[in-house]
């Protein structure tokens, strides 16, 4: 069990269900960086920390939890690397990084601009590639790009 937490400045808290090398139940905290949290938020977060606690402390066949667990990771992991590839050049270079092919700065794909619909979610909500700097906000892919983020 992971207890998943964001701030409203977009930073990452993470608290997960662990146990240490002799088989001690424990908890794995990870962060971004440090976390500004509501003061309306605080008993969803400890109530986060003490389920994930409850979690740890009860047996489970780990070999089939961590297997999985791995497997889930590796896809994850798979997927965010072709989408963190959708904006690359011919030659391989990210949408404004140098590319000498390009004639010095990448132009990035010349199929998906910053304004066409690259896909359609579940629902049907359209998905664009966003700026640079929001590519890795899960929300910024169903926001279309105003020029402006793209320069």
């Amino acid at each position: 069990m992971t207890f998943h937490y964001r701030d409203p400045d977009g930073e990452r808290l993470e608290i997960e269900a662990d146990s240490f090398a002799d088989g001690t139940p424990a908890l794995y905290i990870d962060t971004t960086a440090p976390i500004r949290l509501h003061l309306d938020q605080v008993e969803d977060l400890v109530a986060g920390i003490r389920d994930t606690r409850r979690h740890a402390a009860t047996p489970h066949p780990q070999a089939a939890t961590q297997a999985t667990d791995t497997a889930k990771d590796r896809w994850a992991q798979q997927l965010v690397a072709v989408l963190a590839d959708l904006d690359r050049c011919a030659h391989g270079r990210h949408e404004g990084d140098p590319c000498i092919e390009c004639d010095g700065t990448s132009r990035g794909n010349p199929y998906i601009g910053p304004d066409r619909v690259i896909g359609y979610s579940r629902y049907g909500r359209p998905l664009f590639l966003p700026a640079r700097p929001l590519k890795h906000e899960p929300t910024a892919w169903h926001t279309a790009p105003t020029t402006k983020d793209h320069t």
